[in-house]
């Protein structure tokens, strides 16, 4: 019954879609005052979703470390995972979508044999950390992951996305051809982190299946990110904003570029759907 109450208050609402690192959160994984005021506000003008490539766990320590959400789950419905976790608001959860089991394993075997790479392989629940180097372990503190060690063990968990970090550049050459062969999605969120998730599973797509479930039936969607993981949700936005500093080729994509720092990115967000809805 309170699905169905949240789906009729919400449908009709624009969807602000957002990513979080580098769009909603600054480089010191700060949120902006004006962005905070809105999440924690009514939030009745819209349906607020981020879409990231974090757990559960890590968006958690986040919001609560920006003062919200800090006495009750998160009120919004979310896309983690790059799109292969879903969760409606209340942190209710939704649909998981690992690798397949021979996959997994092809990835696993491909990833031992780069030593100076830390690839960190997320579960629903942990983050398994293979190959332990200073950069990986900085991502992994900056982005509040809670790791655990590789272990034989850990093969037996169902893992829907990798992110691959290298100590230096030059030091994935040769792992992008190991798994050409297998059905994923490769996309980096950073000139330098590489994320894999299953074949057709990424933001947009996820994003698609939480309006599905959630029969949001939407006017209007605008997205914004910062990464080619982002990108995917071009297809589904009708204005797509993207924060100053974005990856080139992301930004060749922007209905608009947005300066974040001065003016954060709800409001951009929520202004730009208002004059798509004024001129129609």
């Amino acid at each position: 019954m309170d699905n169905l109450i949240l789906d009729v208050k919400n449908r009709g609402k624009p969807i602000l879609c957002f990513d979080l690192d580098g769009t909603l959160l600054n480089e010191r994984e700060e949120i902006h005052p004006a962005d905070r005021r809105i999440l924690a506000g009514d939030m009745e003008s819209a349906v607020f979703i981020p879409a990231t490539g974090r757990t559960l766990e890590s968006i958690q320590r986040t919001f609560h470390r920006n003062g919200l959400f800090t006495d009750r789950k998160i009120l919004l419905p979310l896309v983690l995972q790059n799109g292969s976790l879903l969760y409606s608001e209340n942190e209710i959860f939704l649909s998981y979508y690992p690798f397949a089991p021979e996959v997994q394993e092809n990835l696993i075997t491909a990833a031992m044999q780069f030593k100076q790479v830390t690839f960190l392989f997320m579960d629903i629940a942990e983050t398994h950390i293979l190959s332990t180097t200073s950069t990986g372990l900085e991502a992994a503190e900056r982005y509040e992951f809670t790791t655990h060690l590789f272990t034989p063990d850990s093969r037996k968990l169902h893992f829907s996305k990798v992110m691959c970090i290298p100590e230096r550049p030059g030091d994935l050459n040769g792992f992008p051809q190991m798994i050409d062969a297998l059905p994923l999605e490769r996309a980096k969120s950073t000139p330098t982190i590489l994320e894999l998730t299953p074949q057709g599973i990424n933001k947009g797509s996820g994003l698609q299946r939480l309006i599905e479930a959630l029969d949001l039936s939407p006017r209007l969607i605008c997205a914004a990110g910062d990464g080619e993981n982002d990108l995917p949700l071009c297809d589904l936005a009708d204005k797509f904003l993207v924060p100053t500093g974005a990856l080139e080729q992301v930004q060749a994509h922007a209905s608009k570029i947005v300066d974040v720092k001065r003016e954060g990115l709800l409001q951009p967000m929520l202004d730009s759907v208002r004059t798509n809805t004024d001129n129609t």
